[in-house]
């Protein structure tokens, strides 16, 4: 069996509801935004390894588990240096 998770965000603040919340959008352990779609443009990191992690959560922004592991994932991405 599949479960559906949605984003909602016209119940974030609110308890928290099987299958729906929201992510959290962290940039070198920062928290940066909210997430309520599937999609987010990020732009001006700076030069260097960046960690990008993402977590998700329930409309109360307590984090969502399985099997008592946080559901969340995590990328290192490398800018490179400008030239001037």
């Amino acid at each position: 069996m599949q479960l559906k998770n949605i984003f909602a965000p016209e119940n974030v603040n609110k308890a928290a509801k099987s299958g729906e919340g929201h992510a959290h959008l962290y940039v070198n352990g920062k928290k940066i935004t909210r997430l309520y779609s599937s999609w987010y443009y990020l732009d001006n990191l700076k030069p260097g390894k960046n960690e990008i992690r993402v977590s998700l959560n329930a409309n109360n922004h307590q984090v969502l588990a399985h099997k008592g592991k946080m559901i969340e994932a995590t990328q290192i991405v490398e800018v490179p240096a400008t030239k001037k």
